[in-house]
C-alpha cells in the first residue's frame, strides 16, 4: 500500500464521520449536540475544582502578619549572621564586600569568604562595597 492510497483512505473514513454528523435524513443534530456535552462536561470540571479549592480555604484559614513580626524576623536573621560569622564578607583575595542576601556574593565559596563584624572593618582592610549589593 503506497501513502497516497493510505492517505486517500483516511480522507475517505474523515468524510464518512463528516457525512454521518451532518446527515439530514436522520434529523440528527449531532453537532449542537455535542457542544452540549462538552459544555456540561466543562461546567463539572470547573465546580469540582472551585469545591476543592474553597474547602482548602477554609482548612487553612487567613494568613496574617504584622510589622512586630517582620522587625523579629529581620532581627533573628540579623542576630544569626553576626553572631555566627559577621554582618559582610569579602573573597580572600578580593578588593568588594558583600552583604549575605547581596546575589554577588553567591559566586565565592564559603570555603574563601573572610567575615567582618562591621562595615568599618571591611573598609580599614582596603575592601569597598560591590556595585550590585545596596
Amino acid at each position: 500500500m503506497s501513502i497516497k492510497d493510505f492517505l486517500q483512505k483516511i480522507k475517505l473514513f474523515f468524510r464518512d464521520i463528516q457525512d454521518k454528523i451532518y446527515s439530514k435524513e436522520k434529523g440528527l443534530k449531532i453537532k449542537s449536540d455535542l457542544y452540549i456535552v462538552i459544555l456540561i462536561m466543562l461546567m463539572s470540571i470547573a465546580s469540582f475544582g472551585l469545591g476543592r479549592l474553597s474547602a482548602y480555604e477554609s482548612k487553612i484559614g487567613p494568613i496574617i502578619t504584622t510589622d512586630n513580626d517582620i522587625n523579629t524576623a529581620t532581627a533573628t536573621i540579623t542576630q544569626t549572621n553576626t553572631t555566627s560569622k559577621g554582618i559582610v564578607f569579602s573573597s580572600k583575595s578580593g578588593t568588594k564586600y558583600y552583604y549575605p542576601t547581596c546575589s554577588l556574593g553567591n559566586r565565592i565559596s564559603v570555603g574563601n569568604r573572610v567575615w567582618f563584624q562591621t562595615i568599618a572593618d571591611a573598609e580599614s582592610a582596603g575592601l569597598t562595597l560591590a556595585n550590585g549589593c545596596k
